[in-house]
């Protein structure tokens, strides 16, 4: 018996580390179909019905359920409230619920992987969203930068926010904007001018 207990003592690790591993792939497996619906949807190559989209995030929750320390499920979860907020855009109840859902998951995700400028990026246009205070969004527009400088749909984002809150937006945020219009190719302009007008600010890019 002692030898037969010594044994299991040495093999624990081991053993522990054959249950996380197939704990994983289970999430993984769970949570493939419905990283692929998301991502798909959220580009507009799809469309999911209300139930669709539910059981999409019951697939979602299970695998977080099983791995809850990965960042990029949590990710998943809120691209896909960010895109139910999207689509219910003419419902502001609707929406804003979306968007504070996003907002709790990009939160999750950051606390795993706090060097995630995408990431951060969704926290600060969920932050506007749902109305939270333009020094919360402006905290986490200036971690998006730092984190993710030269991302194409991170720099959109960014574009977006400061043209959003120009009034308030503090002297670093105002000349970043205009400083990269300026250094920003040809091609790279006319999304960016288009944002612009959208917030009827682009008489600041003349």
């Amino acid at each position: 018996m002692p030898r037969l207990l010594l044994c299991l003592v040495l093999a624990g690790p081991a053993l522990w580390g054959i249950h996380h591993g197939l704990v994983i792939m289970q999430a993984d497996l769970t949570a493939m179909a419905p990283r692929s619906e998301v991502d798909r949807w959220a580009r507009g190559q799809s469309q999911l019905s209300e139930a669709q989209a539910q059981q999409v995030k019951a697939a979602l929750l299970l695998a977080l359920a099983l791995t809850p320390d990965d960042a990029v499920l949590h990710d998943t979860m809120a691209q896909l409230h960010t895109t139910l907020g999207l689509s219910a855009w003419d419902d502001p109840a609707l929406r804003a619920q979306a968007f504070e859902q996003a907002r709790r998951s990009q939160q999750a995700s950051l606390a795993l992987r706090p060097t995630s400028g995408a990431t951060w990026a969704a926290l600060a246009s969920s932050l506007w969203v749902t109305g939270q205070p333009v020094a919360e969004v402006h905290a986490a527009w200036r971690q998006a930068l730092r984190h993710a400088p030269r991302e194409v749909a991170v720099e959109r984002v960014l574009f977006d926010l400061a043209f959003a809150t120009w009034d308030e937006a503090a002297p670093d945020i105002r000349e970043w904007a205009l400083a990269r219009w300026q250094a920003l190719p040809q091609r790279a302009r006319p999304g960016i001018l288009a944002i612009a007008k959208r917030h009827g600010r682009d008489a600041l890019l003349d």
